[in-house]
């Protein structure tokens, strides 16, 4: 598996990379819906503000919370389970919901849709259940002190109110950055990425490590974002300050290699432009 990540060696690049694999199995939700549907944490009754998502909290964190391999294990199959249980019931509640929206919009009335808003209120019900249950047993595969850790990692991470508005640009700018790798053009990468990023590696080690990990994937063939996490903290393997992060997970094919993740990391400077702060491919 070739990685690139700007870390101060190459060394580092892989065992970091190698640590988040491990760590973001039990962690990784469902396949992210289109860009214009939402997410699962925010289609639940009980929004992440009020009842965090504990197994995104845990994302690349196993060491820092000091997970043995059986918690690791527990873990790894109660997401799992959680996650068969809520997939259908989101994608049921995303189908009902746009035929109730059509009907409205062609004049249906709510006596008219009241056995589809009932199923619905159900799936969403059914969806909130299997959260809170999802919480109950990740607190009981912890102890006191992790859960404890847990719950001030998971607040730390919280999505301010003004996220959104901090939030603009950040696609673009990986989209540009995902650009510019897809053409070879890996030193502009580098001199429009963030200060941080540019300090940590040298222009000429990045080209050639970048290009390590691409030119043998061949062209890029599609591109899909899976998921965009907002965080304040990234994992201490990551050894960046604290600041206005993105995690954007791509599903990926190439010519040479089909199911590949790219997983770009954006970090909110100073002026408000998001720049590129870490990338590495699984």
């Amino acid at each position: 598996m070739n990685v690139t990540n700007p870390m101060p060696t190459l060394r580092q690049t892989i065992a970091t990379a190698t640590l988040l694999a491990t760590t973001c199995a039990f962690a990784s939700g469902p396949a992210s819906p289109p860009p214009d549907e939402p997410t699962l944490p925010h289609y639940m009754l009980i929004l992440p503000e009020n009842l965090p998502q504990l197994a995104q909290a845990m994302k690349g964190r196993g060491k820092e919370l000091a997970l043995t391999p059986e918690q690791n294990g527990s873990l790894a199959s109660i997401v799992l389970e959680v996650r068969e249980r809520l997939q259908p019931l989101l994608a049921e509640a995303r189908t009902l919901e746009k035929a109730i929206a059509a009907e409205a919009l062609g004049g249906a009335t709510p006596a008219v849709l009241a056995a589809r808003l009932d199923r619905l209120q159900q799936l969403k019900r059914q969806a909130a259940e299997a959260h809170i249950d999802s919480t109950y047993r990740i607190r009981t595969a912890l102890s006191p002190a992790q859960y404890e850790q847990l719950l001030q990692l998971s607040k730390a991470a919280r999505t301010p109110a003004d996220a959104v508005a901090r939030l603009q640009g950040s696609e673009q700018a990986a989209s540009e950055v995902l650009r510019l790798l897809d053409g070879a053009r890996y030193p502009e990468s580098w001199a429009g990425a963030s200060e941080i990023f540019r300090t940590r590696i040298a222009r000429d080690d990045w080209a050639r490590d970048v290009a390590a990990a691409r030119v043998p994937l061949g062209a890029v063939a599609g591109r899909k974002l899976r998921s965009l996490h907002y965080t304040t903290t990234l994992p201490k393997e990551q050894d960046l300050p604290a600041g206005d992060y993105v995690t954007l997970i791509y599903d990926s094919q190439f010519s040479n290699k089909a199911g590949v993740a790219e997983n770009l990391i954006a970090v909110r400077e100073r002026d408000g432009v998001w720049r590129l702060a870490g990338y590495f491919i699984q």
